[in-house]
């Protein structure tokens, strides 16, 4: 795609005023590209999965999460459907009768859809802590879960933000009164720091001495 078509064009505008944190302008320029890719380019291009991504960042950095969620889905969308034309290409072009990598680090838009889905677990993260801060705790600990599924799916169970996702689901069980459910994962948040970084560490040294007094 040339530099010099409007939407992209706009879409670099957009995407550059997000990083600098205007996100206002941000969106307006974000949503004038994509009516323009959209139209240029179909609603399946490469150009309109990575605006809707943007789009889908940008709205999260405004706690907008209903379109946050609805754009990052989007675009993990068409990015697997590029991903499987690709496949098919391959597919097609192997005609030695041996089999096709199915590796996913293989995979052409590998990193595009793992940052999808991996912001889409944040969206998740950022609206369960927003449910809890307004007391709705039985959607605050829906939306904590499904972050948990999807960074110990991708990140792994040792991973610093499958910790935040126990610790903050921790806390709303505990507000809403699951006191014994609560601990379990407060005490797995904790495991998971103590793995990463070791009980002297300044950010887990008091949580576990408060641990092995009790």
């Amino acid at each position: 795609m040339s530099s010099d078509d409007p939407g992209i064009q706009h879409y670099n505008i957009g995407d550059t005023l997000r990083h600098k944190g205007f996100y206002d302008d941000s969106l307006a320029e974000l949503l004038h590209a994509m009516a323009l890719l959209e139209t240029r380019n179909g609603s399946k291009s490469v150009e309109v999965a990575r605006t809707h991504y943007s789009l889908g960042l940008a709205y999260r950095a405004t706690k907008d999460f209903k379109p946050a969620m609805k754009h990052l889905s989007r675009s993990q969308e068409v990015y697997e459907s590029l991903q499987e034309k690709a496949d098919d290409k391959k597919k097609e072009k192997k005609d030695d009768g041996s089999s096709t990598e199915n590796n996913d680090k293989n995979k052409l838009y590998a990193e595009e859809i793992k940052n999808c889905k991996l912001n889409i677990a944040r969206t998740c993260h950022s609206r369960g802590v927003m449910y809890q801060r307004n007391g709705d705790y039985n959607n605050s600990v829906s939306e904590h879960r499904r972050a948990i599924g999807i960074r110990e799916t991708i990140l792994g169970r040792l991973d610093l933000e499958t910790a935040r996702s126990y610790y903050v689901l921790g806390c709303a069980l505990s507000d809403r009164g699951d006191f014994d459910e609560a601990l379990g994962d407060l005490r797995r948040a904790l495991r998971i720091r103590l793995k990463i970084f070791g009980k002297d560490h300044h950010d887990v040294s008091r949580w576990w001495q408060t641990s092995e007094r009790s």
